[in-house]
């Protein structure tokens, strides 16, 4: 069969089209067929977008060219340096830079109003997506609750919640312009997490469990060893049980010791976890307020995939000491953790994949806030996560690996990082990324707590 070649859109939309066949273990067949018709509406409106994109830049470019060639004849050498910086920038990625001369100022509207066009019609298209998602999903629960499947009904639910993360409804906060993005690189204030506040039966002798926890349980205050690999939940039987940990419990472990969610939540206060890799799968939620982590993984496992910031940890309150993840990945872990102390810990590199660290400065479940860290490594990635927080005898450094499939930096994020007796090792800062020191006594307007004062209410 005889073909022609194939056009710049035709290819981006085969590419995409192939993406959509790349997700294994993916949630119900219900959630998954809307996603596909999510990506598929949102892929072919970038696949549209970038090639207009394209060739504008080609366009603005020329311009350029032609504007280097008028100064070189001027000899403004600055200004001929400066606008060889933007052509290259440009081409190479079709962001603008932050040089402000006239000339280039004038000439770099007439880029920048149509490419603006091109964002607004690609963030209606999302926008579409989400609506479309919001109004699937709710068709098919009310259909599963109308033929009396609660269970089925109430799983729709949990991997739902992680759909309409990646594709925001418009009407419920959401604004389209990226998965989990906010609407700008502006700081804005960010949504409160709800937490679970039903308070099931009581059980108090959860170890002597020998398969999975498949049931809603309250266990009482007390100590506990974690000596094997406990799972809780178990989406083949519609089980999704909330498990509350009283308040004043210990739970230790050691090698080997594993507690998987793998469909459900699990709720705890004022309680001491130690030694115990605290996993969590698809749609799942581990949420802690003022418990104390010595030598805890709390990270991502589980065989269930699909979307951004699926599996979701809330911390309030806490003190993580030690050991705490893997590098994170956005296509793995989701982090709210607010007025909590970090405590000699070796922090993980975060990785955005295709996406820009900017548009998620505003995300809910992608947010370390009014935090404190004490004598910790930080790699610069794990910065951007970082709103308000105080680093202490810390050493921030460049990211220990670089990621090949990770696209670069395109919109300034800036980071204000709080410092005392810290070190900057930093060599290879992002370009687009902005890191300001300041004093400890320059954060006002925030009350960021002590391991001491964490201690205290935390208790014994």
């Amino acid at each position: 069969m005889n073909s022609g070649p194939i056009s710049s859109r035709n290819l981006l939309l085969l590419i995409a089209s192939l993406a959509l066949t790349g997700t294994s273990h993916a949630a119900s067949p219900a959630v998954e067929s809307i996603r596909t018709d999510a990506k598929s509406l949102v892929a072919s409106a970038e696949a549209d977008a970038a090639t207009k994109k394209a060739d504008l830049a080609k366009k603005y470019a020329a311009a350029l060219d032609t504007l280097e060639k008028k100064l070189t004849a001027d000899g403004d050498l600055d200004i001929i340096m400066n606008v060889h910086e933007e052509k290259k920038s440009v081409e190479a990625t079709g962001a603008v830079t932050a040089h402000a001369d006239k000339p280039l100022l004038e000439i770099r509207a007439k880029y920048l109003k149509p490419l603006e066009a091109i964002d607004d019609s690609l963030k209606a298209a999302r926008a579409r997506a989400g609506t479309m998602v919001k109004r699937k999903l709710a068709e098919q629960e009310a259909a599963l609750a109308k033929a009396g499947k609660t269970a089925e009904a109430e799983e729709l639910q949990q991997e739902g919640e992680a759909l309409q993360a990646e594709y925001p409804d418009p009407g419920t906060g959401g604004d389209g312009s990226a998965p989990g993005a906010g609407a700008s690189s502006a700081i804005a204030s960010l949504e409160a997490i709800k937490l679970p506040t039903e308070t099931p039966p009581p059980f108090d002798k959860p170890m002597s469990i020998v398969d999975r926890w498949l049931d809603p349980m309250t266990i009482p205050t007390g100590k506990q060893k974690v000596r094997k690999h406990i799972v809780i939940g178990d989406r083949g039987k519609k089980n999704w049980p909330l498990v509350v940990i009283s308040p004043g419990s210990a739970w230790s472990g050691g090698d080997g010791a594993r507690i998987e969610l793998s469909g459900g939540n699990v709720l705890a206060t004022q309680s001491r976890f130690e030694d115990i890799a605290l996993i969590c799968d698809h749609a799942c939620h581990y949420y802690f307020r003022y418990c104390s982590f010595k030598d805890c993984k709390l990270e991502r496992g589980g065989i269930w995939w699909g979307g951004d910031l699926p599996a979701k940890y809330y911390l309030e309150g806490c003190i993580i000491t030690g050991k705490f993840s893997k590098p994170i990945q956005i296509s793995d872990n989701g982090y709210r953790i607010q007025t909590s102390v970090f405590q000699n810990v070796d922090l993980p590199q975060m990785s955005f994949g295709k996406h820009q660290p900017a548009d998620y400065l505003n995300e809910k479940w992608l947010r370390i806030v009014n935090c404190r860290f004490v004598k910790c490594t930080v790699p610069v990635s794990f910065l951007l996560l970082t709103r308000d927080c105080i680093f202490e005898g810390c050493t921030f450094t460049d990211n220990p690996e670089k990621k090949a499939d990770e696209s670069e930096m395109n919109k300034l994020v800036e980071i204000v990082a709080y410092v005392a007796d810290h070190k900057n090792k930093i060599k290879d800062l992002p370009r687009m990324m902005k890191l300001t020191e300041k004093p400890v006594s320059a954060l006002q307007g925030s009350t960021i707590p002590t391991a001491a004062a964490l201690e205290a209410l935390i208790g014994k």
